[in-house]
């Protein structure tokens, strides 16, 4: 190969971006899927599944939950984060170094 043909920027291909996998939030916790009689919370009967909400803790502090299912005498909300047991997937590119 001659030094010119070496340095023919047409004929090399780009790097590739790095890749990575990183845990978004954490596994999914069981102790955070909670079931509550309709009796036991007036209104929930309305809730539709998919729905997101907030539920407030007995010190007055509130937290996002997500209807997971629902029968005829009880309501489940799922308290986990929404990214929990997801993976984030990012390419990197290096542009420069100094």
């Amino acid at each position: 190969m001659s030094p010119e043909s070496a340095m023919d920027s047409s004929s090399a291909s780009a790097p590739d971006p790095a890749g990575s996998t990183l845990p978004a939030s954490g596994m999914p916790d069981p102790a955070n899927i909670i079931t509550v009689a309709f009796e036991d919370m007036p209104g929930s009967e309305n809730l539709e599944i998919g729905n997101q909400v907030y539920l407030t803790t007995p010190y007055g502090q509130q937290f996002p939950v997500k209807v997971v299912d629902k029968d005829k005498e009880t309501i489940t909300f799922d308290a986990n984060h929404e990214m929990a047991g997801k993976e984030l997937n990012f390419k990197i590119e290096l542009l420069s170094a100094e």
